[in-house]
């Protein structure tokens, strides 16, 4: 992902992702399932779109 995406970006396989909507949906990503979120990673970073990792605390019960 890093030399397609020209950034690193870790763990793109996580559940916990924001889009703007509008703008992903202009990106024309048809795969589906694992593969979505590679596709729409790498059109994003060819379009000039910002992509940026946050980290999500998670926090498991005893």
């Amino acid at each position: 992902m890093e030399i397609a995406c020209g950034q690193a970006l870790p763990d793109t396989q996580s559940g916990f992702r924001v889009y703007p909507l509008p703008r992903t949906l202009g990106l024309g990503a048809r795969a589906g399932r694992f593969a979505f979120e590679t596709e729409v990673l790498i059109r994003a970073a060819r379009a000039g779109m910002p992509l940026r990792s946050v980290p999500v605390a998670v926090h498991y019960p005893p």
